[in-house]
């Protein structure tokens, strides 16, 4: 939704910006500087707050933050008490892996498993569970690997 207002909002400026040259107006041209710097700010401003509010709808739950120089950095400082345990491209082995991890309440996290515009994952998903649990949940992800 956001992207379709930023692409009405380039289409509105666009045809602007030929008025203004039309025109000579120095007003519209100010305006037009205006509008163009605070399209660039204001994802930076509040992106967080819409990307936490798009998770929130898909049903995702805030845990906890982490302060880390890099995503990858925050990923090791999250996973020190979580092993990982599966790395896949198959997003029906996650998804049954996940099912069976659920279901023996064995307490999990994942990262990755964007969609590419084609609806296939674009890079692995990874299954993490804590320490504690790695046997027993790669015991569990055994069966996913004889089942399939």
């Amino acid at each position: 939704m956001h992207a379709g207002l930023y692409m009405v909002a380039a289409i509105v400026m666009s045809n602007l910006d030929k008025v203004a040259n039309k025109t000579n107006s120095e007003i519209l041209d100010t305006f037009m500087l205006i509008s163009y710097v605070a399209m660039l700010l204001v994802p930076g401003f509040i992106g967080n707050k819409l990307l936490d509010k798009k998770f929130k709808t898909q049903g995702y739950e805030f845990l906890e933050s982490i302060q880390a120089e890099a995503p990858k950095a925050a990923i090791e400082k999250a996973s020190d008490k979580f092993i990982e345990v599966l790395s896949t491209l198959n997003p029906s082995e996650f998804m049954v892996s996940k099912s069976i991890l659920e279901s023996e309440e064995v307490p999990f996290r994942f990262s990755g498993g964007n969609l590419n515009p084609m609806g296939l994952l674009s890079d692995p998903v990874k299954l993490y569970v804590p320490i504690d649990q790695k046997e027993k949940a790669l015991l569990l992800l055994k069966q996913v690997e004889d089942f399939g």
